[in-house]
């Protein structure tokens, strides 16, 4: 039997017209035979940082709020859970300025919890998870979607010792899917109204696709997803890997298609990085190479004027490659994760080109 994909239009946040598309969803993959009467169902959104819905970082509210009345109609209980990405982000302020306190269902933190294999015992004691991702590009993993929300069930700073421990993108896309494999959602919908291109998941240009993308296979979603955005979808390392387990279905040919079409926006724009590379270079070879690759590369920069001193990049760099007086970071010792990036809401880090980045960039697109 295929893997079932839905996809809905919904032109903006309105509760209407988002209250219409999730009730569509709900339909069209019977979604209520997944959750029954007293069941404590888990909504896992999105909540990278504490900035409002409108900049495009984390799951808009209204789809929350959504997808819990439809929970509560059911019979069952919502509730809400996440961990935000590093240190220095106040969960309570993340649940305040995204909106999030406002959805009408109870929240929980996943860093006040106990853990199992490093993962919040509360998402994994839940009866049902809905997973609620953004789509977003993303300058470690290509692409940020269904399979990559679920590490926000790590708590806290673990997240950071795992893309320490875990550099290179392959290596971290082995790690995501290992949690994902632990802590499966029954259900994933992805916030794709307005999603990120480019430079995302933080930095990126904000786009409308006015869509909700959803399934009970959240493989399945990421390859729709990625397909949409202009990729093939084993090019994203966690749907490929994912794949290769058998967590889900990847082929789109093998893909049913419900709702709207599956439009593909081939001018999406994807992040510019020099990460990716790593992953074609063996294990072995990385300490010879990696010094030409810190030549070449993109680096990131902090941007003094736009800087406020919050240590968050500080604090939540996994090589600890950040001064924090100077705020300098260090070329040996920074493993382009870009977390410092990723976690700045301030837009203060920037990626320095060298020349020989700019001249790699002139090459691909002139003679490849």
């Amino acid at each position: 039997m295929p893997s079932k994909v839905c996809i809905v239009k919904c032109p903006d946040y309105s509760p209407e017209n988002v209250d219409q598309a999730i009730a569509k969803i709900f339909q069209l993959l019977n979604l209520d035979s997944l959750i029954s009467p007293g069941q404590k169902v888990l909504l896992k959104p999105n909540l990278l940082t504490d900035t409002p819905p409108d900049k495009g970082i984390t799951t808009h509210p209204a789809i929350i709020k959504a997808v819990a009345e439809e929970v509560k109609g059911l019979g069952a209980s919502p509730f809400l859970g996440d961990s935000p990405g590093g240190a220095g982000v106040q969960y309570s302020k993340a649940i305040d300025q995204t909106g999030m306190k406002h959805a009408g269902i109870p929240i929980v933190n996943f860093e006040e919890s106990s853990t199992k294999d490093f993962i919040s015992k509360i998402a994994l004691d839940a009866d049902v998870i809905i997973n609620m991702p953004k789509l977003k590009t993303h300058e470690l993993t290509q692409m940020t979607c269904g399979i990559k929300n679920m590490f926000g069930c790590v708590p806290g700073l673990q997240k950071v010792k795992y893309h320490f421990d875990a550099p290179r993108p392959e290596e971290f896309s082995e790690v995501l899917v290992d949690i994902f494999e632990k802590v499966r959602p029954a259900i994933t919908i992805v916030d794709a109204v307005v999603v990120m291109e480019g430079q995302g998941p933080a930095n990126g240009k904000l786009r409308r696709l006015n869509l909700l993308v959803a399934s009970t296979d959240t493989v399945a979603v990421d390859a729709v997803c990625s397909r949409m955005i202009g990729y093939e979808p084993m090019e994203i390392d966690t749907t490929r890997i994912a794949y290769q387990r058998g967590l889900g279905e990847a082929d789109i040919s093998k893909i049913e298609i419900l709702g709207d079409k599956l439009e593909i926006f081939e001018d999406f724009q994807h992040p510019k990085y020099i990460a990716s590379l790593l992953n074609r270079i063996p294990k072995p070879l990385n300490k010879f190479i990696k010094p030409l690759i810190n030549i070449i590369r993109k680096r990131p920069k902090i941007n003094k004027k736009k800087c406020v001193k919050c240590m968050v990049c500080v604090n939540s760099c996994p090589s600890h490659a950040i001064d924090n007086k100077s705020f300098k970071i260090s070329k040996n010792k920074c493993i382009m994760c870009f977390c410092c990036r990723e976690l700045c809401k301030y837009g203060a880090v920037d990626l320095k080109e060298s020349t020989l980045w700019k001249i790699l960039v002139f090459l691909k697109k002139h003679l490849m």
